[in-house]
């Protein structure tokens, strides 16, 4: 049994309709975002539970900064410790580079980039604040709670796009810039991963796991292949990914992937589709199930719709999904 849960909206949570429509769905157990603190008790009041998902977002903090509890611990940062506490997910995510978003953004659409949020340290310091972090986090959030109710504190990587390839770009990214996206891809690599779970800090701990966004996984591995910048193929690098992660995944991601053009794929966290590609990414879901204790399945999708639409569109994708990957849906 998992639950699953379907991506917020803007105006869901004052939709009854809307709200109707996912809580009468038997395959859906309730909505995930990351700042709704206001509106949780009107998702709870239509029966549908709650996923708070990399809360520390609108702090513009991800896993790799130092003062990442310090900051959660600030008077006005309480909002986000109850959330967190109020989440009914069995799970907690946490990013890692949030930097390779706010390039993604420069490059697509002409945001300006704030250079100073590039991280400056090398690998091993990132790790290292890293592993810190998701030790600390798990303290705070776990204390004093009996053992049923502790939550898994999990974190995700951001998938690699080369932007200087996508031909409907607005801005090209630097030389450095695109160090750092490849640095950042990289830690969805067999390597990174394993030696995540080989420090002790990690794998003595059962609370501190994965999650496993396949498409995040899917596009650093393919656009890297395309560049030529793997050792072995795309399939047996996503094999062996699985197999690092092997019994450390809580959570799974998913969602389609955007084909950018020239072979490049992005993260737009659109529909799953009965394409090809959407195929090897439900075949990588179902793999990845079939050795984790997965509790929680999120289908990370932005329909771009207003909340009725978007409603009927995620029962659909509900149905699809649960249906190839032989879910049942705890409520």
């Amino acid at each position: 049994m998992v639950e699953l849960y379907v991506s917020w909206c803007k105006g869901l949570a004052n939709d009854k309709e809307a709200l109707k429509i996912l809580s009468s769905c038997p395959l859906i157990t309730g909505v995930e975002g990351y700042n709704f603190y206001d509106e949780m008790e009107s998702f709870k009041a239509a029966g549908l539970k709650m996923s708070v998902h990399n809360p520390i977002k609108p702090l513009g903090i991800n896993l790799f900064d130092k003062g990442l509890t310090s900051n959660l611990k600030r008077k006005e940062n309480q909002k986000i410790i109850q959330a967190i506490i109020n989440s009914d997910a069995k799970v907690i995510g946490f990013h890692i580079h949030y930097t390779s978003w706010r390039l993604e953004l420069f490059a697509l659409q002409g945001v300006a980039f704030d250079e100073s949020t590039l991280p400056s340290l090398p690998e091993d310091k990132l790790k290292k604040s890293m592993i810190m972090n998701l030790v600390k986090l798990e303290k705070m959030i776990n204390q004093g709670l009996p053992d049923d109710n502790k939550k898994k504190v999990i974190f995700e990587t951001y998938p690699y796009t080369n932007f200087n390839l996508v031909k409907e770009r607005k801005n090209d990214v630097t030389g450095k810039h695109l160090a750092f996206l490849r640095s950042a891809g990289l830690m969805n690599m067999p390597e990174f991963l394993s030696s995540i779970f080989n420090d002790k800090r990690i794998s003595q701990n059962p609370n501190l796991g994965f999650l496993f966004d396949v498409a995040h996984v899917f596009i650093s591995i393919h656009n890297l292949a395309n560049e030529g910048l793997l050792q072995e193929s795309k399939d047996e690098c996503i094999k062996n990914i699985i197999k690092a992660t092997a019994g450390r995944v809580y959570q799974l991601h998913i969602t389609g992937v955007h084909d950018l053009g020239g072979k490049v794929y992005g993260d737009k966290q659109i529909e799953i589709k009965k394409d090809p590609v959407s195929i090897y990414l439900l075949d990588m879901a179902k793999e990845i199930l079939a050795c984790n204790p997965v509790s929680t399945v999120t289908l990370e999708i932005e329909t771009g719709l207003a909340p009725v639409p978007h409603a009927k569109k995620l029962v659909q994708q509900a149905e699809m999904v649960t249906k190839f990957l032989e879910l049942k849906v705890e409520k």
